[in-house]
């Protein structure tokens, strides 16, 4: 999911067409499934991943034709089962078939694509569809907001009456989940970077103005400058969000620990920096259900850097256990 949100953020941005390259079916193995996405811009810039690397030329290529001819979708066939370097599967183990809609992003789309950003930021989950013929003609689509949360299924559907029979695409899109660094120093900042590059929308909170700029944590998606109090005023936690505290300042962190009693939410995650003592301190006689301390996977992390893997190694393995 988190290549559809980085493909998303480019695709609505600026005004030169851009295609959108989407992984629709899949027979057999392949190194990516149904829902992978990638953007291919005029200048050059691609964003997303749709292979290993064996496609991505070819479909720069069709894109570049796309934009050319006037044509704005088209659906190309890859198959990969060739072990050698002559063939798609150049050697990469892969043996499938892959399906692949190219869809230029004209001013209509790109409006479509803004609306389903704001729906997704506000909460809603969102069901894409895409009609295609049964040779994979393009004929429309629709962006629905859905409650259903629960099915992630991404992929094909026969849909046959009495008068016509097409092949169904479906998305779940579901918001981003959120982390709340509660710190703004530099060794929040290659966790910021490492948290939002795995997926995560990362909201960066501190009381210090001169580390809360865009240039020291230019992949946040929000900074929010203020106290604990007023933090939790605009944050509006919920209990699938993920809190990291990491300000290096123990009235602070305590300041930040009594709003989160306050609240009394069930958070999916609470990481606090510093040692176990320290954390018994800082805690005192309040309990918090899924707090980690001291913070991260222990695998020996030393620096900044090595420290935000075991963080969000630790992270990961929590969400998907």
């Amino acid at each position: 999911m988190h290549s559809f949100y980085t493909v998303l953020k480019d695709a609505i941005g600026g005004d030169d067409q851009k295609v959108l390259a989407l992984i629709v079916h899949v027979e057999g193995s392949a190194y990516l499934k149904e829902g992978s996405c990638m953007l291919f811009a005029p200048d050059g810039k691609r964003t997303g991943m749709i292979s290993a690397g064996c496609l991505e030329e070819d479909l720069a290529y069709n894109a570049e034709d796309l934009l050319a001819s006037g044509c704005s979708k088209r659906t190309l066939v890859y198959s990969l089962e060739s072990e050698d370097d002559s063939g798609w599967g150049r050697g990469s183990g892969c043996s499938g078939t892959l399906f692949i809609f190219l869809q230029v992003i004209d001013r209509m789309l790109q409006s479509e694509l803004k609306t389903l950003y704001r729906s997704l930021c506000s909460g809603h989950s969102i069901c894409w569809t895409i009609h295609f013929t049964p040779h994979f003609d393009y004929v429309g689509h629709n962006f629905q907001e859905t409650e259903k949360q629960g099915s992630n299924h991404v992929g094909i559907k026969d849909w046959t009456t009495d008068t016509e029979h097409l092949l169904i695409y479906q998305q779940l899109l579901t918001p981003q989940r959120r982390m709340i660094l509660f710190g703004g120093g530099k060794d929040a900042e290659p966790l910021c970077r490492l948290a939002s590059e795995c997926g995560f929308s990362v909201i960066v909170c501190d009381n210090k103005e001169d580390r809360l700029q865009s240039v020291h944590f230019p992949n946040a998606d929000q900074l929010f400058l203020g106290s604990p109090e007023s933090w939790m005023k605009r944050i509006h936690l919920k209990e699938d969000d993920l809190v990291v505290i990491m300000t290096h300042q123990f009235q602070t962190d305590k300041e930040i620990i009594d709003q989160l009693k306050i609240l009394g939410l069930h958070l999916k995650y609470i990481g606090i920096l510093g040692s176990r003592k320290r954390t018994e301190k800082l805690l005192q006689k309040h309990h918090f259900e899924n707090v980690h301390s001291p913070i991260g996977l222990k695998i020996g992390a030393k620096g900044p850097e090595q420290i935000a893997v075991s963080i969000m190694a630790e992270i990961i393995s929590i969400l998907h256990s």
